[in-house]
């Protein structure tokens, strides 16, 4: 997929700010990252409501992608096992 690099450099950047800035993330760290970061990546409500799991989608899954969010994706599932 070619939305991987974007995100792994996101990512790195982010965690960087993290390490630099003595494990806390600075406000200007976290709209970077939130810019960077391609779109069906994104953790927003609209993803989160949706009934289309928009990275299985993305990747070519067409059926497979069909169905609850909250059970099929797997960003969704780690935040709520953190809460």
């Amino acid at each position: 997929m070619p939305q991987i690099p974007a995100c792994s450099a996101a990512v790195s950047a982010l965690a960087l700010a993290f390490l630099q800035n003595n494990a806390k993330i600075p406000a200007a760290a976290q709209r970077t990252f939130d810019k960077a970061l391609p779109p069906p990546y994104r953790l927003t409500r609209e993803r989160y409501d949706s009934n289309v799991n928009v990275i299985k989608e993305a990747m070519g899954q067409g059926a497979v992608a069909q169905g609850s969010v909250r059970t099929t994706d797997e960003a969704v599932m780690l935040v709520k096992a953190k809460l």
